[in-house]
């Protein structure tokens, strides 16, 4: 009987550790950050998600197009669902460019991710 139990305690456990996906197995990465004159929409889009992976779209307005968004820092958590917080800050770029008021756009990649997992950038959030 014991051994039944210490059996079924281990065969749920291993069913628990297959169904949550460790923090640091979630990846993020930046395809893409360029900046352009003009405006446009602001905020956080789905670009598409596929196979676990989600590609995003962050546009934030900047005093020239001459910068690029970095990562500085993520933050991965799990209470109930997976939450993805990724804070971008600007680098001006060592190109040379226009003088105008920017846009700076940049796609970004992350996952695995289950649908239900809530991804903010710099504030902005959306549930895949």
């Amino acid at each position: 009987l014991v051994a039944a139990a210490l059996i079924f305690i281990a065969l749920g456990l291993a069913i628990w550790m297959l169904a949550e996906k460790p923090a640091e197995e979630i990846s993020v990465s930046i395809l893409e950050s360029v900046g352009s004159c003009g405006g446009g929409d602001v905020g956080l889009s789905l670009v598409k998600y596929k196979e676990g992976y989600a590609e995003i779209l962050f546009r934030e307005p900047a005093n020239t197009p001459c910068h690029s968004h970095v990562i500085k820092n993520i933050k991965i958590s799990q209470e109930g669902h997976v939450k993805v917080e990724i804070e971008l800050e600007l680098k001006k770029t060592a190109k040379v460019c226009v003088q105008c008021l920017g846009i700076i756009e940049t796609r970004i990649r992350i996952g695995p991710l289950e649908k239900g997992s809530e991804i903010v950038v710099n504030g902005r959030s959306l549930r895949i």
